[in-house]
């Protein structure tokens, strides 16, 4: 942890990877790290209320979408492959359909009870997994 928390969260602005991009996944999920930081977040298991989600949500996880904010979302649906084996081939049942607003703004939505979301300082998001 201290090694990542090293490359990620150090002065300069970008990831030290000797030269190739982080691989979060698979082909898409290419990506660069700025201004890194390491948080405490809090596990969070839903009940019947309304959550401001600032991540993308496996649409499976949704109970009901909220349009209290609808001016502010440009929702995207986008199927994405979710879990990886140890020999990197995806697994049965890994392809999900999942729910991406493209702006700043969070989702509001009830999530199907029991379903884990993190509490991240004043944003809460869900682990694609």
């Amino acid at each position: 942890m201290e090694g990542l928390e090293h490359c990620v969260c150090s002065k300069y602005k970008h990831y030290h990877s000797k030269g190739i991009s982080l691989a979060l996944g698979s082909a898409q999920c290419i990506g660069w790290i700025s201004n890194g930081k390491i948080f405490n977040i809090k596990e969070m298991l839903s009940g019947d209320e309304l959550i401001d989600i600032h991540s993308a949500i496996i649409i499976d996880k949704i109970n009901k979408i909220e349009l209290k904010n609808m001016y502010n979302l440009s929702i995207v649906k986008e199927e994405t492959i979710t879990e990886f084996n140890k020999d990197r081939y995806i697994t049965v049942d890994s392809k999900k359909n999942i729910l991406v607003n493209t702006t700043e703004y969070p989702i509001t939505v009830k999530l199907k009870a029991g379903t884990q979301y993190y509490k991240l300082e004043e944003k809460n998001i869900v682990f694609l997994e």
